[in-house]
């Protein structure tokens, strides 16, 4: 099962003369990243269209991990129901512990699950603290903000056998 950290998702409506009259057929969509195809999403909830008409172009961020990124509507007009209209769809993100311009850069691995945001690197949900100094360390980017506790080194305190010559 490849896992993607969705970082940003383009939705492109398929007409480009379509008007802000006509932007009614996307009113109360929604876009979820997660790990099943069942309909309604049971995954994360990743942006829910609000009042009034949506943009018929936008980029939408979604932070998360996930197999498939869903767009639901079961709202619709009352004559015909949902309609999905969409072109293009682009779809931004890494492999699960990448990232980078080209996903080959590895996440740190005190980020909690090696889980990192796509673009910078920074750790996504926290930091696992077990290897730091007084268990604090940066929950953006993973480094020990104190230093490593006995027996590890580095920003992160991921090298436990490292030898250094003085």
């Amino acid at each position: 099962m490849i896992q993607i950290t969705v970082y940003r998702i383009g939705l492109y409506e398929q007409y480009e003369d379509l008007s802000k009259e006509d932007a009614y057929r996307m009113d109360g969509f929604k876009l979820y990243a997660t790990n099943t195809s069942t309909i309604p999403p049971d995954g994360y909830l990743c942006y829910e269209d609000g009042p009034g008409h949506p943009s018929t172009t936008q980029t939408i961020s979604c932070n998360h991990l996930g197999q498939y990124v869903i767009y639901y509507d079961d709202t619709g007009d009352s004559q015909f129901g949902p309609i999905i209209e969409l072109c293009y769809v682009a779809i931004t993100g890494c492999q699960k512990g990448m990232w980078g311009p080209n996903c080959t850069e590895a996440c740190s691995s005190i980020c909690v699950n090696q889980h990192c945001h796509p673009e910078n690197g920074s750790c996504i949900w926290g930091c696992d603290p077990q290897r730091c100094v007084n268990r604090r360390c940066d929950t953006n980017t993973g480094a020990c903000t104190e230093g490593c506790v006995t027996g590890w080194v580095g920003q992160y305190c991921t090298c436990g056998k490292c030898k250094y010559v003085s």
